[in-house]
């Protein structure tokens, strides 16, 4: 295998070619095991994935746990979807599997997901931020009040009630009261340096 992961191998210790050979050789898992995650190995994976390439680092990747299940949720911006993958308690990602299918010029782009498990996925195509159940199904649609470029979502004010959008085309930054609050955010390393 060629190159290194980001933080070389003693940033991640001896365990790094291991891990480059696992990620390098990954193959789509369809035994499901019942169990806990062993310490420390959530915190492991979502480290690594946190120092994954993404536009140049200028958005740094974030992850939310919700109750027991570990997803990983990715918007497919080109695709007008997001994916849903199962993260699994050895750190590798199951099967892959388009978990909502939006419309419209531009897919969905950025994400969030409040204490109920519900979803937010902006779509800047539309200008809406779709509010989603644990079954893709739209329970609220935020429609933008200041143009159709939705592009980014992210929590905060008092208990984490409050939503606050990106509009980019006018550079606007709305805001919307919801009914629970955002989950607490895992950030990596990569992303606080």
């Amino acid at each position: 295998m060629s190159g290194t992961i980001p933080g070389g191998s003693s940033a991640l210790g001896p365990q790094a070619a291991v891990l480059q050979k696992l990620i390098a050789e990954r193959k789509t898992v369809q035994d499901y095991r019942q169990g806990t995650l062993p310490e420390g190995a959530l915190t492991r994976a979502l480290e690594l994935a946190s120092a994954a390439p993404n536009h140049r680092m200028t958005e740094p990747w974030r992850f939310v746990q919700v109750g027991p299940f570990v997803f990983l949720f990715v918007a497919m911006t080109r695709g007008n979807c997001v994916w849903r993958m199962p993260l699994l308690p050895d750190g590798s990602v199951g099967k892959a599997g388009q978990f909502f299918t939006s419309y419209g010029p531009s897919g969905p782009d950025g994400l969030a997901m409040d204490e109920a498990g519900r979803l937010i996925v902006c779509n800047p195509g539309l200008g809406w931020a779709w509010v989603l159940n644990e079954r893709a199904e739209p329970v609220e649609i935020l429609r933008s009040a200041a143009g159709a470029s939705l592009t980014n979502v992210a929590f905060g004010g008092p208990q984490r009630k409050t939503a606050y959008f990106t509009e980019s085309v006018t550079g606007t930054i709305l805001r919307a009261q919801m009914a629970s609050p955002g989950c607490a955010m895992h950030v990596g390393k990569a992303a606080k340096q």
